[in-house]
């Protein structure tokens, strides 16, 4: 084709102008319009111009039109710029950018959020988790963390758990301490599963280590608190182990193993019995006397508690629960079985009974606190047939009327361990 147009302008002259007079009337169809076109593009390529497609079809392009492409280039290409530059601007935020003090490229607040590397505090802006700290975006605002918002946030040690939240976390969830898990046990920076042997109070267990499912049982019934007096537990002697160094006097008998600990055993006869007369004093109104025992026989009369050595009056098992010489309250008592009593004062010369946690009823006491003695599971005579006979596992003596739910938490740690070998 090149070498056909060269040839032709070998032997090409130019023609006189042409007037409106002496114009050719030519007549082109679509097609040789086409075929012109084309012809006339590659010449034009072949010299200094180019060729442009236009409205009025293909040839040489001018000043303007060399204009006008320069100028869609440019802004094309400027466009083009100004794309990858906001482009840029929201997946690179610039170090600088998320320090100058002001909301700018893809910020949600003031230097922080997007892809700043800060999240933004409570009560800034948000468009999503990720923009703030907390990790929780409340419509358009960022919200402080709570131990109930699904996320692990603020000093939480896995989601909504350990840390200041009140709930620990479960075993196999995230830990710095053992206060951040339920089982106070933090291995490494992972809460574990409660057993027999970790040296913490944890699971069902009564105590460390012992009581609930484990193997164990506990030695220890009663806590001590500002309000105890004494605490006795029996575990091989009847020291105080309140830290009141109140310790009592044991009247006869030697120590046999119980599943809390030890107990001590009572004959049913002269001598025996447990004397706390040295501080019987200290028994006034209001009182608490709690015991833990299982009775061989609770037919009348077996005597309980005395507050005095010479006098027939007192607490009784007779089938039901007698202060002599008042008459009987409540159900007959099941033998060869653990009872947690508690007689709780409801004035000098009254009190309430409880039994296994639960109120049976109220009756005069038989005495006006202080008693002159303090004398357990000992009969007036010695000659006497109302000893009781039975185990003894504790006795608490508080100064202050027990709160039924004390009473009943009592009971609950009791039903968590079996009473026999």
């Amino acid at each position: 084709m090149l070498m056909r147009l060269r040839s032709y302008g070998a032997f090409y002259h130019k023609p006189a102008p042409m007037s409106a007079t002496n114009i050719p009337r030519m007549v082109y169809n679509e097609q040789d319009m086409k075929r012109l076109s084309v012809i006339f593009c590659v010449a034009m390529l072949l010299g200094s111009s180019a060729c442009v497609f236009n409205e009025s079809g293909v040839g040489p392009m001018d000043d303007t039109d060399a204009g006008n492409t320069n100028t869609d280039t440019n802004a094309n290409t400027n466009t083009n710029a100004n794309i990858n530059a906001n482009t840029n601007d929201n997946t690179n935020q610039s170090p600088e950018l998320c320090a100058d003090g002001a909301v700018s490229g893809d910020e949600t607040d003031v230097d922080c959020g997007g892809s700043c590397p800060a999240g933004c505090a409570a009560g800034e802006g948000c468009s999503g988790p990720s923009d703030c700290q907390s990790l929780v975006c409340d419509g358009t605002t960022c919200a402080d963390p709570t131990c109930s918002d699904g996320v692990t946030n603020g000093d939480e040690t896995d989601m909504d758990c350990g840390g200041s939240c009140p709930t620990g976390c479960a075993a196999g969830e995230g830990c710095s301490g053992p206060s951040d898990c339920q089982s106070l046990v933090c291995d490494g920076s992972t809460c574990a599963l409660p057993t027999c042997s970790d040296g913490t109070h944890n699971g069902d267990e009564l105590d460390v280590d012992c009581g609930g499912t484990c193997p164990l049982g506990c030695a220890r019934i009663f806590e001590s608190d500002g309000d105890t007096l004494a605490i006795l537990e029996l575990n091989g002697d009847l020291s105080d182990s309140s830290g009141n160094v109140r310790h009592a006097v044991a009247l006869s008998g030697n120590f046999v193993p119980t599943f809390w600990g030890q107990g001590l055993p009572l004959q049913g006869a002269a001598p025996q019995g447990i004397d706390w007369s040295s501080y019987a004093g200290l028994l006034v109104h209001p009182y608490t006397i709690e015991i833990v025992l299982v009775p061989n026989d609770t037919a009348c009369y077996r005597r309980i508690f005395s507050f005095s050595a010479n006098s027939n009056y007192g607490w009784y098992y007779c089938n039901g629960f007698v202060a002599y010489p008042n008459g009987s309250i409540g159900n007959t008592f099941e033998a060869q079985v653990r009872h947690y009593l508690a007689m709780v004062s409801t004035a000098p010369d009254a009190i309430d009974l409880y039994v296994n946690g639960a109120l049976v009823d109220s009756t005069n006491a038989a005495f006006t606190a202080p008693p002159t003695d303090v004398l357990f599971f000992q009969d007036d005579n010695a000659n006497g047939s109302q000893f009781l006979a039975g185990t003894v596992d504790a006795i608490r003596l508080s100064s202050v009327a027990r709160t039924p739910s004390e009473i009943l938490a009592i009971q609950q740690r009791l039903d968590l361990q079996p009473h026999l070998p």
